[in-house]
């Protein structure tokens, strides 16, 4: 199994995102890690301008580009760190012939497993203000708690 990723969105999300794979992966030698492709591209236009139509460029294109290229490469799945990207899960889904890990419902899966019945959001407004985490975390009865206005500016700065 050959990973693709498309990064660069930011890169230091998908610079913790490796780091963490590497981390929690259950191996014994350098030798069993899985063979990952990441593909940083920084100049796929900003997620969080387009849901919030301050942006016509719409990032969809430039990441299909990339998830093909991950795919002709021999990446049998592909990730992404973004976050804020899922927003465009379905619409990569059906252009590109390789799944694409959907971190927010795999998230959702995660903490039905393990009874949280709450949870606090901190992301881009981008993800906030789509609802992202909340449609799907409702989906599985898990509340969902924001923060207000001037918290989310914050919150922002941070990220």
């Amino acid at each position: 199994m050959k990973l693709g990723i498309i990064g660069g969105l930011g890169p230091l999300a998908t610079a913790y995102f490796y780091e963490l794979l590497i981390e929690m992966s259950d191996v014994n030698c350098d030798q069993e890690h899985l063979e990952v492709v990441i593909h940083s591209c920084p100049s796929i236009p900003d997620r969080t301008q387009f849901i919030l139509n301050q942006s016509n460029k719409n990032p969809v294109v430039p990441m299909i580009e990339v998830g093909k290229g991950l795919i002709h490469q021999g990446c049998d799945l592909i990730a992404i760190p973004c976050i804020t990207a899922h927003y465009f899960h379905d619409g990569l889904s059906q252009s590109l012939s390789k799944p694409i890990v959907h971190l927010v419902e795999e998230l959702a899966n995660f903490l039905q497993r393990n009874n949280y019945s709450k949870v606090g959001i901190m992301a881009t407004d981008g993800t906030i203000v789509s609802q992202l985490f909340q449609k799907e975390l409702n989906r599985y009865d898990i509340q969902c708690f924001v923060p207000d206005c001037s918290f989310q500016k914050d919150v922002m700065y941070i990220i």
